[in-house]
């Protein structure tokens, strides 16, 4: 899976899209600031907690439906298996890649809220150390979607605009469960970082699987 890792990675930073999506993040968050922050006591740091950052988690989906679909409709994914046989591995690159890329991703969100957050002359009461736990939670968080994102890109493989409206109806539904708080920020950070870890683990072999299912129906 190493070999097949650094493609990917190396892959990844010399994807346009991946910067297109980073700069929308961006503009999403420096947009809402542009919108709001000039009311008195907007906390330009609070969006990164709060559900609306949710969204930046469907944009990695979006954007690792077509880093996988890429992969099946040039064909490259033949010469993937015949090079790494082993579909799980597979599947565990495209999830790390895939959380690569939502960190990516989050950061440009969390650069838009400063940056479009100090222009705007936004308070930013939240707590450093409660924004970085925030930030850390939704990374962790990156890992457990990215694996679910996965497992519904092997089901559409080459049918990106499927896997697209797949993915964004999976988010749609695990939206509410994004609005249970257990504890502190810490704690959070805490949960969502065990959260990624089994789903680094359990979903690579779920979308190994439905890969094996497919090419056994081909």
């Amino acid at each position: 899976m190493n070999a097949l890792l650094k493609r990917d990675i190396y892959r990844l930073f010399r994807t346009p899209l991946l910067y297109l999506f980073m700069l929308c993040a961006a503009v999403i968050s420096g947009s809402l600031s542009v919108m709001t922050g000039f009311e008195t006591g907007y906390d330009a740091w609070g969006q990164v907690s709060g559900l609306f950052s949710a969204g930046i988690i469907a944009i990695a989906g979006v954007f690792l439906a077509f880093f996988i679909g890429n992969d099946y409709k040039s064909g490259a994914v033949k010469n993937i298996f015949s090079l790494f046989p082993k579909k799980r591995g597979y599947a565990a690159a495209k999830l790390i890649t895939g959380a690569v890329a939502g960190i990516m991703i989050l950061i440009g969100y969390v650069l838009g809220a400063g940056i479009f957050g100090v222009f705007t002359g936004a308070d930013f009461t939240t707590g450093l150390f409660d924004m970085l736990c925030a930030v850390v939670a939704k990374a962790g968080m990156m890992f457990l979607f990215s694996g679910i994102y996965v497992c519904v890109a092997a089901l559409f493989r080459n049918k990106v605009w499927f896997s697209v409206f797949g993915i964004l109806a999976v988010t749609m539904l695990f939206i509410p469960a994004l609005l249970i708080t257990l504890g502190t920020p810490l704690i959070m950070a805490g949960l969502s970082i065990a959260a990624g870890v089994i789903g680094l683990f359990v979903f690579p072999g779920i979308a190994a699987l439905i890969m094996k299912r497919l090419d056994a129906l081909a």
